[in-house]
C-alpha cells in the first residue's frame, strides 16, 4: 500500500505519543487483515 513506518513511531502510538491520521488507520488495517468495523462496538 506504500506506508511505511519504524519501529519507532509503532512504540509512539502504542504509548500515544504519536497521532496517527485516518489514512494511517485504514492502512493499519487492511495490513492486518482487520475489519476497520472491529474498532467501534
Amino acid at each position: 500500500m506504500g506506508y511505511q513506518i519504524s519501529r519507532s513511531d509503532i512504540s509512539k502510538l502504542e504509548n500515544g505519543k504519536k497521532f496517527i491520521t485516518d489514512f494511517e488507520l485504514v492502512g493499519f488495517f487492511k495490513t492486518l487483515k482487520v475489519p476497520i468495523l472491529d474498532l467501534f462496538d
